[in-house]
């Protein structure tokens, strides 16, 4: 896997009543969509400035688009996990104000990903809430062991980097990032969601060394062919949090948002 990875709302002013118009969604200026070689390669979504490139699956890419653990986007269509695109799309210059922090942009790209995927892919879906078992991420009893990520790291969170990484036969490297980016990576290698009841507000610099995965879960290399087999004698990911970070895996039953996609089509041309 040695994946190479990589939610705010904006709302507008509201105008007087007599006035009011239907606002105008954000959408990218303009986009390129491509079906991806099949196989070994990178796969994510970025967000720069008021650009994002992609390659993955379609529910990757709805994943992303809407914040979610890419478990939670479920649907029958045969494309929504069968073909890759490559996506490169580019916000107008004036779209994003200059002053806006990075989450800002990024949440603003977030909802131009969702127009694309609605006009581009016809994406029509709907949200369900199930109860379903999950794993709260807790604060063990010691407290939290978390360092700090430096201010001025060469890896920042919203900025692609090669060095971090995930996978249970090399471990975890994340040089910068937060507790719910966290809790969104281990649901993918733990079989159920990850909730987060830590109240930890921050960003942070994470190492964990090789775990035995969960059933085997999360060992395809779905990123790249560099992978070895995990250790079956290796530490489970549950024991590292707790030694490691201070961080506890509490099995329980949650609420969880699932999308679920009723229409998908093969995305219209360039």
């Amino acid at each position: 896997m040695n994946a190479k990875f990589m939610m705010l709302i904006l709302s507008l002013a509201a105008m007087p009543a007599a006035s009011q118009t239907p606002a105008q969604k954000p959408a990218f200026e303009v986009a390129s969509i491509k079906p991806a070689a099949q196989g070994p390669g990178y796969y994510g979504v970025n967000f720069l400035g008021g650009r994002i490139t992609a390659r993955g699956p379609v529910n990757m890419l709805i994943a992303d688009a809407y914040g979610v653990p890419v478990r939670q986007v479920e649907g029958e269509s045969p494309i929504l996990k069968q073909q890759n695109f490559d996506i490169d799309a580019r916000a107008a210059a004036d779209s994003i104000a200059g002053n806006a922090s990075a989450q800002e942009r990024k949440a603003l790209l977030r909802l131009m990903m969702q127009a694309l995927l609605k006009d581009r892919f016809r994406l029509a879906m709907h949200k369900e809430i199930r109860d379903e078992p999950v794993y709260l991420l807790v604060i063990a009893k010691k407290g939290p062991k978390l360092k700090p990520a430096l201010s001025n790291t060469d890896c920042p969170m919203d900025l692609p980097c090669s060095r971090r990484s995930a996978g249970p036969a090399t471990g975890m490297v994340l040089p910068d990032t937060d507790i719910p980016s966290l809790t969104n990576l281990l649901t993918f290698f733990v079989g159920r969601t990850v909730v987060d009841r830590t109240g930890i507000q921050g960003h942070f610099e994470i190492t964990l060394p090789p775990w035995r995965p969960v059933n085997m879960l999360g060992t395809q290399p779905i990123v790249d062919d560099r992978e070895p087999i995990p250790d079956p004698n290796d530490a489970s990911i549950f024991n590292i949090l707790q030694e490691q970070l201070g961080l506890r895996l509490e099995s329980s039953r949650a609420p969880i948002d699932i999308y679920v996609v009723d229409h998908l089509e093969r995305p219209s041309e360039n």
